[in-house]
């Protein structure tokens, strides 16, 4: 816990500011029908809602503030850095490690942290990391110093998603029963339920601007028994080829979703008088997809490390992470048939 043996090495930030709302509106009607055999009831209804939802999510803002190599070594916790008084830091033991029941890692040294709040005293953190970052040559900047980013805002366009879906949906049920001439009884009932959606969602296909070893740095001398790093062995022209592709860019994309279902449903119960009575149904049913991922997003971001240059043929490969505003329900055609015998007042056994 000593800050002269400990430097400050990175910083990242990640905010995460979303919003929705959903307006809703649902009637039901139903009518008795007493004295018609078979028919004992209907119900109807319909339901409105409109969901509207916005999904602002950095990304997971990494970057170096000092390191061991370069630049004359580190920035150590108990060093001035323009002007600032050292310190800031606050030791963590992290008592109970894993309730107690594995030994604590740190030996009960403990670790040096930033004091501050970082939530709320955000301002203050990003000016401290950029001090040191800046001394140094640090490469981190704060989510609202990245370029490109939207003006008052630590986002970026892509890092933005409206999704709004809009659903109505209406259903009819008929309720029957009816006694058989032999003492058996039928009763159930018939349903249509009819959903419609349309969803629309609004994004980026954004490529992040990220920078690479320079060519300078690239042909350096290295000391002896180090050798180039994947991304320097690469041709030169490959190299170019990245920083072109990675360039902050971002393409506005746009959809619109419309879809439905028809969606039937029986449901029967037959009872014997006896111990015996049976039950069989069938329905149709959809599961809507989770709203995040229906999210307009599509960040593009270049790998360089050695195992993906490898799997690339000798070139970096793409790493995506996208939503997909194109999702449909999952639709599932379901079948029920029970046989139920009970044998004795507490005794039951039932074949489904």
């Amino acid at each position: 816990v000593d800050p002269y043996n400990s430097f400050w090495r990175s910083a990242m930030d990640h905010i995460e500011q979303s919003d929705g709302t959903m307006d809703a509106f649902q009637i039901d009607a139903s009518k008795v029908f007493p004295e018609i055999d078979w028919l004992g009831a209907l119900q109807f209804g319909y339901r409105y809602a409109d969901r509207d939802q916005t999904a602002r999510f950095s990304t997971y803002n990494w970057g170096s503030l000092s390191e061991i190599w370069g630049n004359g070594g580190p920035i150590w916790l108990d060093e001035e850095v323009n002007g600032s008084v050292p310190g800031n830091v606050e030791p963590y033991y992290f008592k109970g490690f894993m309730d107690g029941k594995v030994k604590d890692p740190l030996g009960g040294e403990g670790r040096l942290f930033y004091a501050d709040n970082t939530v709320d005293n955000y301002d203050e953190a990003v000016a401290y990391a950029l001090n040191i970052a800046n001394a140094w040559g640090g490469s981190w900047v704060p989510l609202a110093g990245r370029p490109d980013v939207i003006p008052g805002t630590p986002f970026l366009p892509g890092e933005i998603n409206p999704v709004r879906e809009k659903n109505n949906a209406a259903y009819v049920k008929l309720e029957f029963e009816h006694a058989l001439d032999n003492g058996w009884e039928i009763s159930g009932n018939i349903g249509l339920r009819y959903t419609d959606t349309n969803r629309t969602a609004s994004g980026f296909e954004s490529y992040a601007f990220q920078e690479f070893t320079s060519e300078e740095e690239c042909n350096e001398p290295l000391p002896p028994g180090q050798e180039k790093s994947a991304w320097c062995s690469l041709d030169p022209s490959i190299r170019q080829e990245a920083r072109d592709f990675s360039n902050g860019a971002s393409v506005a994309t746009n959809y619109e979703l419309d879809y439905d279902y028809w969606l039937p449903s029986v449901n029967a119960l037959l009872r014997t008088g006896g111990d015996w009575q049976f039950r069989a149904s069938y329905f149709e049913g959809v599961a809507p997809p989770e709203f995040g991922l229906t999210r307009a997003y599509f960040p593009v971001t270049l790998s360089t490390q050695e195992e993906d240059i490898e799997a690339g043929g000798g070139r970096p490969i793409a790493r995506i992470s996208a939503g997909n505003p194109d999702l449909l329900p999952v639709d599932s055609k379901n079948f029920d048939v029970t046989a139920e015998w009970y044998f004795a007042d507490v005794g039951q056994l039932t074949l489904a």
